[in-house]
């Protein structure tokens, strides 16, 4: 919308589908996520412009067409932004659920977080210092034969799972919210921490969860 509340009749760009995430690109415009294309052509993830008109937005990264990108965050450290969904591959390369879209609007096409899974997605994401935090359905291998899954700190730089952060919620986790050093988490999950735990959670930087805080 423009000033005022009203929209702007001259800016509808010809996308078919649904747009699920948006944020600011840092150059007068931003990154739409979600299960789109224009007249057959890209998909999921665009960049619309602030003059974009009636044109067709650029689309940086093509998901395949039964995927969707759900969620996108900045990446304060090194630029650039972290694109999650339950997509198996990008551009034609497989890169099941989260990748690293670069400062210049490209894909970093030797990041992984090596997430894997029946069905793979990343429905929320947060920062912290040098990790990036991912919540949905997904496992990667801890130690010893161990499997983290849902709910994963991933470090920014490598890709590597922290395997000291295990909360392990028993479910997809929907939504992750930061709160004063933890964060809220929330999903279908019954089982986080170890605690008999539903639906939402708060869990703390080592990814312990507060077994009092049971709404």
């Amino acid at each position: 919308p423009r000033t005022g509340g009203t929209a702007d009749g001259t800016w509808k760009p010809p996308i078919d589908g649904a747009l699920l995430a948006l944020v600011p690109d840092g150059a007068n415009g931003c990154w739409g996520g979600g299960r789109f294309d224009s007249n057959g052509s890209g998909s999921g993830f665009a960049r619309f412009s602030k003059t974009q008109g009636t044109a067709a937005p650029a689309y940086a990264a093509t998901i395949e067409n039964t995927g969707a990108v759900k969620v996108i965050k900045p990446n304060p450290v090194s630029g650039g932004w972290f694109i999650g969904g339950d997509f198996d591959m990008v551009n034609g390369t497989k890169k099941h659920a989260l990748f690293r879209l670069l400062p210049g609007g490209t894909v970093d096409a030797s990041w992984s977080a090596g997430l894997r899974g029946y069905y793979t997605e990343v429905n929320a994401l947060d920062i912290t210092g040098n990790n990036l935090l991912a919540g949905g359905q997904f496992e990667v291998p801890g130690l010893a034969n161990e499997l983290l899954y849902n709910c994963l700190l991933i470090n920014i730089g490598t890709g590597q799972a922290v395997t000291n952060f295990k909360p392990n919620p028993s479910s997809t986790v929907y939504s992750i919210v930061p709160q004063n050093g933890a964060w809220l988490v929330g999903g279908l999950f019954n089982l986080i921490g170890g605690e008999n735990i539903s639906y939402i959670a708060r869990i703390g930087a080592n990814g312990n969860t507060e077994a009092l805080f049971d709404p």
